[in-house]
């Protein structure tokens, strides 16, 4: 997204982006496409919850509607409020307003000052574009390696290497997740959770394993022995299904 109160300016700083993926590689395409070309705070916010866009780039004008309470400094905030994984840019006329950004404690990707020079700006758009290009992908690759559960409303990850087993207990729709520090309880459904982590093999209606953790297997006397020492059944209707996919991702040449 791109929000300055002057439309020409946002314009502008949209056609520096489109630029800057012209400039670079094809893989800029669809994470910098400018999704909102917005005049407003209450334009820009409408626009947020109507779409509610994760990870995105917000290039924002600190000075937007200079003296009002919904100025550029005020919309980071909604932004880092309703986007938690958000890279905001502030582009200004003032290099001397970067320090607000650190007294109200905003995290911010870059600070732009505006100049009439179209080459020096451009350039500068373009390393700016290529660090959140980086961090985007950096935060891509933590999060293809990690395990998201929740309990209540806190969020809990933890590493896909160290989870070991996901099963079902005796209360409806609770599920105990093993690691190899220990057992954390959560509600959820082995159903979604397998549907959502691809990592995930089942072995029976109340069991799911991480094949990595598999020390030892039986198709014929149907069962895995996990790295922590425990034992868990595969049921009869899984053993083939389960045999096929193990074979698929090599772990018999592994064990």
């Amino acid at each position: 997204m791109v929000c300055d109160d002057g439309v020409l300016q946002s314009q502008l700083l949209a056609n520096y982006v489109s630029n800057a993926i012209i400039i670079n590689d094809d893989d800029w395409r669809s994470e910098f496409l400018p999704a909102k070309v917005a005049n407003s705070y209450d334009e820009a916010v409408s626009w947020l919850e109507e779409y509610q866009p994760y990870a995105g780039l917000y290039i924002l004008d600190i000075d937007l509607d200079q003296g009002q309470s919904k100025n550029g400094l005020a919309l980071a905030e909604k932004v880092r409020q309703l986007d938690k994984a958000a890279q905001i840019v502030f582009v200004t006329t003032h290099d001397e307003m970067a320090v607000l950004t650190y007294e109200r404690r905003i995290q911010t990707l870059d600070y732009i000052v505006k100049q009439a020079d179209t080459a020096k700006m451009q350039a500068r758009i373009n390393e700016t574009l290529d660090l959140a290009y980086r961090r985007f992908e950096l935060e891509r690759l933590a999060q293809s390696q990690t395990y998201c559960y929740k309990v209540g409303h806190r969020e809990h990850k933890e590493n896909i290497e160290r989870v070991i087993a996901l099963r079902t207990t005796s209360v409806s729709h609770k599920l105990e997740l093993t690691t190899v520090t220990g057992t954390h309880q959560f509600f959820s459904s082995l159903k979604k959770e397998e549907k959502d982590n691809d990592f995930w093999l089942r072995i029976s209606q109340s069991c799911l394993v991480n094949p990595n953790h598999i020390q030892a297997v039986d198709i014929r006397k149907r069962f895995v022995t996990l790295s922590n020492g425990e034992v868990e059944s595969i049921s009869r209707d899984l053993a083939r299904k389960v045999k096929k996919q193990l074979i698929a991702g090599g772990y018999f040449e592994r064990l």
